[in-house]
């Protein structure tokens, strides 16, 4: 674990100098921490500077809503990490837009994660729970995705039951287009279509569906499905699962949304 200045990318030491930021409160910049679940996995280099994608500051810094929207006008969006939601070390866990290469999709699990949970207004953390701090609001969200590219980066999905687009149809599956697939969180969608995933220990092995008498009987996983680890969540094509389940598909490229009928 590399720790100051010298253990970010110089474009982040520029934005955090800007905010008051001081070489020791650089907690850790890249590292591979097992707690840190691969976020400061060392990314590249830069004129012989190890960087990664996060960067923990120290709890001590100075946390007020100047500074907050100073880092985020950086390119930096910063997770406050403490009690309730975070049991750890309270610091400050920022996640370095400006500096993260490769196609969004290509970035690993946990850091893509703790991105999407940013614009969801979400903690970053297996909990899925609401910010306990300042959420960036619409510009500041809208900035940041120019910053990594662009507003179509995050290719969400919305998913809904029939045609009725209303809050109670749709499906509380995180989906996202990738090439010209949908993907989705697969427990919500399996459980939303009427099964439940059987997994040995963290791997799925199959669906239980209702079956006579109460009982439910175990059926092998639909044919290219294609299951992923992203994070703490296993996500699949969305297409061969809801098939499996006897919906019809149809995805509006317009609306980006799906619906299972």
């Amino acid at each position: 674990m590399a720790d100051g200045f010298l253990s970010v990318h110089p474009l982040v030491e520029d934005v955090l100098r800007s905010v008051g930021v001081t070489d020791a409160q650089v907690r850790q910049g890249w590292g591979n921490a097992v707690a840190s679940a691969g976020t400061h996995a060392p990314t590249g280099r830069w004129n012989g500077r190890v960087f990664g994608r996060c960067v923990d500051l120290s709890w001590w810094w100075p946390w007020t809503k100047e500074h907050f929207d100073g880092l985020i006008a950086g390119g930096i969006f910063p997770f406050r990490r403490q009690l309730p939601q975070w049991t750890g070390s309270r610091h400050i866990h920022c996640v370095c837009l400006s500096v993260l290469p490769g196609e969004f999709r290509e970035w690993p699990g946990w850091v893509r994660v703790q991105v999407e949970h940013l614009f969801e207004d979400l903690n970053g953390l297996v909990s899925e729970r609401q910010l306990d701090q300042w959420a960036a609001n619409a510009d500041q969200k809208s900035m940041l995705r120019q910053v990594m590219g662009g507003d179509e980066v995050l290719k969400k999905v919305q998913v809904y039951m029939g045609p009725v687009h209303s809050e109670d149809n749709r499906i509380a599956a995180y989906a996202y287009l990738q090439e010209n697939s949908v993907r989705c969180n697969l427990r919500p969608l399996v459980e939303r279509l009427g099964g439940h995933i059987l997994w040995e220990p963290s791997r799925p092995l199959g669906i239980l569906i209702p079956g006579r008498q109460g009982s439910e009987e175990l059926c092998p996983l639909p044919v290219g499905f294609e299951a992923t680890h992203e994070g703490n969540w296993t996500r699949c094509r969305l297409r061969p699962v809801a098939e499996w389940f006897r919906r019809r598909v149809t995805y509006d490229a317009a609306t980006r949304t799906v619906e299972l009928t």
